[in-house]
């Protein structure tokens, strides 16, 4: 039997107690290779979507050894049954109108970072892959997506203000300068290879450890051809580039010119 309704829109609590909780420690194949699922860190429902969102951390297997100890991150996008939202209760009908958004959704992550290899501010991409939900167990085995994706692990936190976490992040003016000029190099290297984008500072990693940033997730790049505004891919972006002025003011918002401790979300 599939999971009720009400496990999968009310019961999935990250990161413990959850329903994926139970794939910790199995192994899934992606591409033609092999991962073990470690632990599951981050999960979200998206309702203009319809999907659900989760993430694991991993690492690849290979003839049953591991391969290395260099950490992955898997990320599975589950499309859900169509349901009334007044009762809950599953619609029936044959076409679904989610299925093509998610999918040029995920083939213009992949294209971006793809496009992106060798920036050492975005995951590299490993192995992505689509299929039909073919587990008992899974949300939606009669029709449904899943959406695959593998890349290196960034380490750090991100700069999620609107989430206030009990072990803050020291940043000092230098950390917050440094965070802004790798920034405009992580948007000038995406600019080159003809991507515009729409980031906020919750899109930002900071590694408190290395001082590198990292941008992820990377659903607000886009290039010419998926007709969103290209505004600013004439010009190289700088921290004086209109392109970069509104990015800049919501970090100059969050940020007072002295040094000061601001509550961050743990490792994404």
């Amino acid at each position: 039997m599939p999971p009720l309704y009400a496990d999968i829109y009310q019961n999935c609590h990250f990161p413990t107690g959850s329903w994926f909780k139970k794939r910790e420690d199995s192994i899934v194949a992606v591409a033609g290779r092999n991962f073990r699922l470690l632990r599951v860190f981050y999960g979200s429902y998206s309702k203009e979507r319809n999907a659900w969102k989760v993430l694991f951390d991993g690492v690849e297997v290979h003839n049953g050894d591991l391969n290395g100890d260099e950490m992955v991150v898997l990320r599975f996008r589950y499309q859900l049954p169509p349901i009334d939202r007044n009762t809950s209760k599953p619609i029936e009908r044959s076409d679904f109108m989610h299925t093509g958004t998610l999918r040029r959704e995920f083939d213009r992550e992949i294209r971006c970072m793809q496009a992106c290899h060798g920036s050492g501010h975005m995951p590299e991409y490993i192995a992505h892959e689509e299929h039909a939900q073919r587990l008992a167990e899974d949300p939606y085995p009669d029709g449904g997506l899943v959406l695959a994706l593998v890349m290196t692990k960034l380490h750090g936190q991100h700069l999620g203000f609107y989430d206030p976490w009990p072990k803050p992040l020291f940043l000092t003016p230098d950390d917050m300068r440094s965070i802004r000029q790798q920034c405009v190099d992580a948007l000038e290297y995406a600019r080159q290879r003809g991507m515009a984008h729409n980031i906020g500072p919750d899109k930002i990693i900071f590694d408190p450890e290395t001082k590198t940033v990292s941008l992820y997730p990377m659903d607000q790049f886009w290039f010419e051809e998926d007709q969103r505004s290209t505004i600013g891919l004439d010009s190289p972006i700088t921290e004086e580039s209109p392109h970069f002025f509104q990015f800049k003011s919501r970090l100059q918002d969050e940020w007072p010119d002295n040094d000061v401790e601001i509550p961050l979300p743990e490792d994404s």
